[in-house]
């Protein structure tokens, strides 16, 4: 399972916003999105995290800023090692909605802070990778990046943009997956989500929230949050 980081423009700018920068040169470069020079920025969420789209999201104990971001998930086809952006998208089985549950105040470690992010405890927990309902073959889509990304809590849209305004394209996200390993039929690749995270503003999900999430027909994810117990 392999996910898309600071994919989203928008989505840069609001986490710059919330202090992710530490300094004005750290901001600079996280804006320059100039493809000479910035390759996507890819990370590994564990398979124990994968839940269907009506089960629970449980929240660890350890983290206070549990937050959502739906995204564009793709499944592999066939084994994939070196594919050039021009022929990825025959690589590509099919589409889903998928949601990157992410512990913010677990991505930072102040106990290491020269190493900065912490993308296993911050991204891999138990239910923190809700998929589906629907895997709809890639033939069936017209153009991935006309594919509507939503996403509400309690009823409340939080995040709506289109898939078309990725930094970097499906193709460009499994040229530079497939450079770094093979990928096999079934694999994951989740592509980035939009602007609208709760770390934007400050909100997080709580005990007896209701989250929903959607990939414009490929189906709305419905999940309960819930404290661990």
């Amino acid at each position: 399972m392999i996910y898309a980081a600071a994919n989203y423009g928008g989505h840069i700018r609001e986490m710059l916003n919330a202090g992710t920068a530490q300094n004005d040169e750290e901001r600079d470069n996280m804006l320059d999105r100039d493809k000479a020079r910035v390759r996507p920025y890819s990370f590994l969420k564990s398979p124990s995290s994968l839940v269907g789209a009506f089960d629970d999201i449980i929240l660890p104990p350890e983290s206070k800023k549990v937050d959502w971001e739906v995204e564009l998930a793709l499944a592999v086809g066939k084994v994939a090692k070196r594919v050039p952006a021009e022929k990825a998208l025959k690589y590509v089985a099919g589409y889903m909605t998928t949601n990157d549950i992410t512990a913010r105040d677990a991505q930072s470690r102040p106990d290491w802070p020269t190493l900065r992010t912490d993308w296993f405890t911050g991204k891999s927990h138990d239910t923190f990778a809700p998929m589906g309902p629907y895997f709809v073959p890639a033939e069936f889509i017209g153009d991935y990046r006309d594919i509507n990304l939503s996403l509400k809590v309690n009823g409340q849209i939080k995040q709506n943009d289109l898939a078309g305004e990725m930094v970097f394209s499906v193709e460009e996200q499994i040229e530079h997956a497939s450079a770094q390993i093979s990928l096999y039929p079934g694999d994951i690749i989740s592509t980035g989500t939009p602007e609208g995270v709760g770390h934007g503003k400050g909100t997080y999900l709580k005990d007896g929230d209701i989250v929903e999430a959607n990939a414009e027909g490929l189906g709305v994810q419905i999940c309960n949050v819930f404290d661990e117990r």
